[in-house]
């Protein structure tokens, strides 16, 4: 079976070579683009993201972008419904940035919203 290693996770391969998930069923998405839908979901702007996952505002812009049709929606607010309609989905959190492992602090990652149902 093919692993691959994402930040604090590993998670074996599908048939396409996308991620599966042992939390929900997310589809064609990419370890970081569940990161990002999850945090769509709860409310999160691209630049809020971006400051929570350590990347820049563009590059959260291009992950919503590439999103979109693999889900087969045109909007953030799909991407969102679409998180929340799934306790599994709803239930994931993003893996806190290796290199802020500890300098974020629990209670940075503990005060991100939780996806509402």
């Amino acid at each position: 079976m093919n692993m691959v290693m994402s930040v604090g996770r590993s998670a074996p391969l599908d048939g396409l070579g996308h991620l599966q998930s042992r939390h929900g069923d997310w589809g064609a998405l990419t370890a970081r683009e569940r990161d990002v839908a999850t945090l769509i979901a709860r409310g999160l702007t691209n630049r809020q993201i971006a400051d929570a996952l350590v990347l820049t505002e563009g590059t959260v812009a291009n992950y919503v972008h590439r999103m979109l049709p693999k889900l087969g929606f045109g909007s953030r607010t799909q991407i969102a419904a679409w998180v929340a309609s799934d306790a599994a989905r709803r239930a994931y959190r993003p893996a806190e940035p290796a290199h802020l492992a500890g300098s974020v602090g629990p209670t940075a990652w503990a005060a991100l919203p939780r996806v509402a149902r």
